[in-house]
């Protein structure tokens, strides 16, 4: 291992910590270099969703606080922080309620920043 992968495997781990630190009822799995994150989904306060149906007159209508939530498996390559972005391996959504899984693996991945992580 050269300086710069191990310096890439420190960096990796302390982030790791600080995730496991900051939000440890989000973690659901962790191996040495992906960790597997289960995100609560608030609305913040009631909130009105609309169930489509394909049948006419279906659609119902209910007052929610939370959906179920977003599980989210990411994996950290060998360059990463500094020269590529964590991998997202998936993102499922229980009970089908987030069905634009990619757009949301586009957006998360273009908030990473090169050097910063």
């Amino acid at each position: 291992m050269n300086n710069d992968e191990a310096l890439a495997n420190e960096q990796q781990t302390e982030e790791f910590q600080v995730l496991e630190s900051i939000y440890p009822d989000y973690i659901a799995q962790r191996t040495e270099n992906a960790i597997r994150l289960e995100i609560p989904i608030e609305l913040g306060g009631q909130t009105s969703v609309t169930l489509q149906s394909e049948a006419p007159l279906s659609d119902v209508t209910l007052e929610l606080s939370y959906l179920p939530p977003l599980l989210l498996d990411i994996a950290l390559p060998a360059s990463y922080p500094s020269r590529t972005p964590p991998a997202i391996r998936s993102i499922h959504a229980t009970h089908f309620w987030m069905t634009r899984t990619a757009e949301l693996a586009r957006l998360l991945l273009g908030l990473w920043t090169k050097e910063n992580g």
